[in-house]
């Protein structure tokens, strides 16, 4: 089978140009729609991380570390993506933009995800503490965070 001339795509895109342009700006409007769900994820969960070190709430970090390990799967399967493109005989234009941001991305998230779950664990490690020492005190553990001893 032949492939169609230019003239013949020229006039099929003349003739279908409103249906096209619908469907672009349909595509577009549910990208755009996935884009500021996202932003808002992570202005949520931006904002439970400041707020549960301000409060110290270890449940408030939690959404935080979630979101970083998506994005840790997100990227790497970006990476795996590429190296397969690569292998079947793909083009690259930047490669730094196609191998080496991923893996850097990954090793950030990865730090960040340590850091805050190391954080998490001593809140849970000074919580336990102060319900099972000063459990009949009058400075409970509410009590201790507001005094910020």
């Amino acid at each position: 089978m032949a492939e169609p001339e230019l003239l013949d795509l020229v006039t099929l895109w003349k003739e279908n140009q409103a249906a096209i342009e619908e469907t672009i700006e349909f595509y577009a409007d549910v990208i755009f729609s996935v884009l500021i769900i996202l932003a808002l994820i992570s202005l949520t969960t931006g904002c439970l991380l400041v707020l549960g070190t301000i409060k110290k709430r270890h449940h408030l970090l939690l959404p935080f570390v979630v979101q970083m390990t998506f994005g840790i799967f997100c990227h790497l399967l970006s990476f795996v993506l590429e190296i397969a493109q690569l292998f079947m005989g793909g083009e690259h234009s930047n490669p730094f933009a196609s191998f080496v941001m991923p893996l850097i991305k990954i090793g950030l998230f990865t730090y960040c995800i340590l850091v805050m779950l190391g954080y998490r664990k001593e809140l849970q490690e000074v919580e336990r503490n102060y319900r099972v020492t000063d459990k009949d005190d009058d400075m409970s553990y509410a009590n201790l965070q507001k005094h910020d001893v």
